[in-house]
């Protein structure tokens, strides 16, 4: 994959494995990494962006980034919902923890 440096906003890299894991690198002001199994490198969106001198911009942006900002809040919403519910418990033992949080989520998503 080509350098941080290398890249001028709105360049992509991406690469393919094998078993169909796709690792893409994205830059708009920083280089922002992400790792999928579902989504297609080659398909992009416009996002519009700000350029320093204060004029609007498009830029090309990854599907799987649009997919990422737009249900990046299910986490806290799901925490809340998981709140009301009284199955966290103290364990010495990591799995009973891994075990209980995922009966929250079923108890939530029913």
């Amino acid at each position: 994959m080509k350098a941080d440096k290398e890249l001028k906003r709105g360049d992509t890299n991406w690469k393919i494995s094998d078993t169909g894991l796709s690792i893409f690198k994205w830059k708009d002001k920083r280089c922002v990494h992400l790792l999928s199994n579902y989504h297609d490198p080659r398909i992009f969106s416009i996002v519009r962006r700000k350029s320093r001198n204060g004029q609007i911009e498009d830029v090309n942006c990854p599907r799987i980034l649009l997919d990422y900002n737009m249900n990046m809040g299910f986490v806290d919403k799901l925490d809340q919902l998981k709140s009301n519910f009284g199955l966290d418990r103290r364990s010495h033992k990591w799995w009973h923890r891994i075990f209980f949080h995922f009966i929250d989520i079923c108890v939530v998503n029913s």
